[in-house]
């Protein structure tokens, strides 16, 4: 019976996990979230888009989701309302809708169409979705 010397790397693994958890909880805290951000779904969006009197600024068309600023310069000068409503629109299931290319053209010209995704994007892109996954179950769920 030989005695093995004990392992240098006893506690990889221990600190590894222990690294690991330490850099999903950093993302968490120090990744940029919405704040009062009004979720709108497709149809109220492009009902917005024609409201008289609102205008659209920011407009940011992704392929996943359009965000922007919609104000109404009509609002009473008192109210603290006043700055513009920022909003979001998932577009899930109508990506080809073909009727909001000529809404945007005509109620919000300077909108902004994505571009190519940089690598950091790419990369940042799987963490996202498996800490919105997570979000979405709540704390205590294990596997949603």
């Amino acid at each position: 019976m030989e005695n093995k010397p004990p392992s240098q790397f006893r506690y990889t693994r221990r600190y590894g996990i222990a690294v690991a958890i330490a850099i999903v909880i950093s993302f968490y805290f120090f990744n940029p979230r919405d704040t009062d951000v009004v979720e709108l779904s497709h149809g109220p969006f492009k009902q917005m888009l024609q409201t008289p009197g609102a205008y659209v600024s920011n407009l940011r068309v992704e392929r996943s989701s359009i965000r922007g600023e919609v104000g109404y310069p009509n609002q009473a000068a008192s109210d603290d309302s006043k700055k513009p409503m920022v909003f979001r629109v998932i577009r899930q299931g109508v990506e080809n809708d073909e009727t909001l290319s000529p809404l945007l053209d005509k109620y919000a010209p300077n909108f902004e169409a994505e571009g190519e995704k940089s690598d950091i994007a790419v990369m940042n892109a799987v963490p996202s979705a498996w800490i919105a996954r997570a979000e979405s179950c709540g704390p205590t769920a294990i596997a949603c």
